[in-house]
């Protein structure tokens, strides 16, 4: 069974007279390349969706960037994304107490993970998650792995109502906007002492503009940020045509 471990960073924990205690990087337990998500879009059955994304690389060795993606998701392509393969390395983390007064900065996870430099870098900007005619987004896939390279897990599917549903049947259409600020994926790293999965947010400034055209139906909605969920948008479940 592999460890699960979420990478919340380091934590500040008072100051030290006497000593203190900081976290410290050791040795390296993984490197690989891996499809990563950067923003993930739903749109609504019979309507569609348009956004704009800002984002940038989590913790990186050498070197970053900010991209944007954006788009308009038609009716015929219901859920895509923007993916990158990235490579991943990943250090173990420990505690290191020395003498002298100082800032206490322990550990809050095991493990560190980077991005780091490399020569293969492939960019995915809004290839179909879900094809054609689908009225839910329920069964989303929650990998992209379009070459067979590893890739994060991620969850941007429809699983329950959360939000009221929205109805266009006997009047005008409706347009609906949401932010959301990021989003939960995880891997699946080959260590020395066997699989480990690390979850971490994507920080990820989405726009979202939802268009749901009259006189056409009924949705419920996932809201994909609500508290527990893993964030992101909203995902769509078409419960009914009008009459």
């Amino acid at each position: 069974m592999g460890a699960t471990v979420t990478l919340a960073g380091f934590a500040a924990n008072g100051l030290g007279i006497v000593s203190h205690t900081f976290c410290e990087t050791g040795n390296l337990e993984a490197d690989q390349n891996l499809w990563t998500p950067f923003d993930l879009t739903n749109a609504p059955y019979g309507g569609h969706t348009t956004w704009g994304a800002s984002f940038y690389d989590w913790e990186i060795d050498g070197y970053g960037h900010t991209a944007l993606s954006h788009g308009n998701l038609s009716k015929g392509n219901i859920s895509t994304g923007y993916f990158e393969t990235e490579n991943w390395s990943v250090y173990t983390l420990s505690n290191e107490t020395v003498f002298g007064p100082g800032v206490n900065t322990p550990c809050t996870t095991t493990y560190r993970a980077v991005i780091s430099p490399t020569t293969r870098t492939v960019v995915a900007d809004g290839p179909p998650l879900q094809g054609p005619g689908n009225g839910s987004n329920a069964n989303e896939p929650t990998t992209y792995t379009p070459d067979g390279y590893p890739a994060a897990s991620f969850s941007n599917g429809f699983v329950s109502a959360n939000e009221p549903l929205i109805s266009t049947c006997g009047g005008p259409g409706r347009v609906l906007n949401l932010s959301s600020e990021s989003f939960r994926i995880s891997f699946t790293f080959q260590t020395s002492k066997g699989p480990l999965q690390l979850a971490f947010p994507v920080l990820s400034l989405e726009n979202y503009t939802y268009y749901f055209p009259a006189n056409f139906g009924i949705w419920q909605v996932d809201n994909l940020s609500a508290p527990g969920g893993p964030g992101g948008g909203w995902a769509f479940s078409f419960l009914a045509g009008c009459m």
